[in-house]
Order: C-alpha cells, then sequence, then structure tokens
C-alpha cells in the first residue's frame, strides 16, 4: 500500500504550488497593465503622465473586479482601451492559472507513481545488500581483522529469498528500469559500514537456523536504520525569493543533540555565505525537512 503520509502531503504541496503560482500569475497581470501604461520614453509627444497613472489604476481595478467577480462594471469614464486592457490581463492571468494547475495535477500524478517504484527501489535495495553477503559467505579467504559470524546471513533470510524469487517484483523492476547496478557502491559500502557493522545483524549470522519472527525482525530492524527511501523536492520563486523544501522518510535526527554530518554543516557554510535562511524540523525516528531561502539577486551575483 502507498504511503498515505506521503500522498496527502503531495496534494498538499501541490495545492500550495497552484496558490503560490496564482498569485504570481496576478502579479504578471499586474506588470502587464503597468507596461501598458508606461510613458513612452521614445515619443517626441507631450506625455500625460497623470493620465496614464490614471488609466492603469482604473484597468487594475477592472482586473481585480475580473477575478473576484468574474465581471465588472463599467462607466461612462472608462475609456475602452482601458476596458480591453483589463480583458488582456484577464484572458492571461485565466489561462496561466489553468495551465499551471494542469501542470500540477500531472505532477503529483507522475510523483504518485514514483511512490510505486520507490518501494521497487527499496526492495531491490534489500537483495543487492543479501547479494553482498552472499559474496562475502562464499569467498575463500576472509577478513581476518574484522571477522563476522558467517553461520547465515541476509542472504539465507526467507523474506530476501521470497524477494529474489518474486517474479513480479523482478518483471516490475525491469518494466520501471529499477537498478541499483550504477550505484552498486553505495550498497556495497552500506554493507560494509553499516549492516556488517550492526550488533542485531552480527547476533542474528551467529546462528544456523532462524524463526519466521527472527528472519522478520531482521528486515525490520534494517529497514529502521536505513536512511531515506524517498525525499520530496518542492522549488518554488515567489516575491524575488528561491524557496526550496526537502522532506524525507528517514531515520532523523535529533537537532537538540547534534549539528548533523559533513554535508549539513557544509550545506549550513554555503547559505550563510549568500546571506540566506535555512531551517531543519527533525527527530530521531521521524522524517527530516529541510527548508531554504535564498534571494535571486544575491543568487545571479554568486554564480556571476
Amino acid at each position: 500500500m502507498l504511503n498515505r503520509r506521503l500522498l496527502r502531503s503531495k496534494v498538499v504541496q501541490a495545492l500550495y504550488a497552484i496558490i503560490i503560482a496564482e498569485e504570481s500569475n496576478r502579479q504578471l497581470a499586474y506588470d502587464e497593465i503597468a507596461e501598458a501604461y508606461k510613458p513612452d520614453l521614445n515619443s517626441m509627444e507631450p506625455q500625460n503622465l497623470p493620465q496614464l497613472e490614471r488609466y492603469r489604476q482604473l484597468a487594475t481595478k477592472l482586473f481585480d473586479e475580473l477575478v473576484e467577480k468574474g465581471e465588472f462594471t463599467l462607466t461612462d469614464e472608462i475609456p475602452h482601451s482601458v476596458e480591453i486592457t483589463a480583458k488582456k490581463a484577464f484572458a492571461a492571468y485565466r489561462n496561466a492559472n489553468k495551465r499551471d494547475r494542469q501542470n500540477s495535477v500531472k505532477r503529483v500524478l507522475a510523483e504518485t507513481e514514483n511512490i510505486y517504484t520507490n518501494v521497487i527501489y527499496s526492495l531491490r535495495f534489500l537483495t543487492d545488500l543479501a547479494h553482498s553477503a552472499r559474496l562475502e559467505r562464499n569467498r575463500t579467504h576472509h577478513n581476518v581483522d574484522d571477522p563476522i559470524p558467517l553461520r547465515s546471513g541476509l542472504d539465507s533470510n526467507i523474506i530476501i529469498k521470497a524477494l529474489e524469487n518474486d517474479k513480479k517484483l523482478a518483471d516490475e523492476a525491469v518494466r520501471r528500469a529499477v537498478s541499483w547496478a550504477d550505484d552498486i557502491d553505495i550498497v556495497q559500502r552500506t554493507y560494509r559500514e553499516v549492516l556488517r557493522k550492526d550488533s542485531a545483524y552480527r547476533a542474528y549470522c551467529e546462528k544456523v537456523e532462524h524463526t519466521l519472527e527472527e528472519d522478520q525482525e531482521l528486515i525490520q530492524n534494517i529497514v529502521k536504520h536505513a536512511s531515506a527511501t524517498y525525499a520530496v523536492v518542492q522549488l518554488m520563486v515567489h516575491e524575488g525569493k528561491l524557496n526550496l523544501t526537502v522532506e524525507d522518510n528517514g531515520k532523523g535526527f535529533d537537532t537538540n543533540e547534534q549539528k548533523g554530518g559533513f554535508g549539513l554543516q557544509n550545506l549550513r557554510y554555503r547559505i550563510d555565505a549568500l546571506q540566506g535562511r535555512l531551517s531543519i524540523m527533525s527527530a530521531k525516528g521521524r522524517s527530516t525537512t529541510i527548508h531554504i531561502e535564498l534571494e535571486l539577486e544575491k543568487l545571479k551575483l554568486a554564480n556571476g
């Protein structure tokens, strides 16, 4: 079953994205109206600046009435050209909103489909971890400096064997091009540096045979201590600021006890250098949400 919390999160994010997009589209409409009544600096004729400003205000008012009510009230003091300008801006605003809503729906559908793909990635990660365990157990020469019990291993786990023999899972992995082949170093490093050193796993390897409950407990322990299996990334530009939010379903950490690893420290330095804002919400055993806010002008200057 797909993660309901993640689905709700995607829907809420899509709704928020639509609201932000509508605000941006409205601002673009205001800009279009303002552009229509800018003084012509190349004209040799005298410009009636107060009249241009008045027309801009009238067109903006008509546009706002169209947005709020779907219609506006015409009076004799409103020139036909102002009416046309307001209608043109509203048509562009409405079309942009329609396009953004359609794109949001497509994006949510695509991301929902990716949830299922990520589940397959997670299952494949487990079977590839088991392959690393199998290679070590079948090896003729073993690491005498860091020995590990080899009476059993992840590869002999009944749940792993079921996953490895599941034809539907194999077919879905092929159909969705799910493979860790390009990132096999991540799998191998996870086995060497995480699973192999885990006390619960080493205790599991001490026994030759295991009950179904013990096999389940091992898998649950691996999943519990694994890093994130999905990450929701949202990028928005609003009012001259870039907002980036990343949420994962990893094991989290206590923000009061630690500043995070090297990656987070490096991220903090970069954000500080750009005079941006960084907020991190996390807790042990829960997801982590990172929010970054940067001013576009400073970002452009930093990139030359």
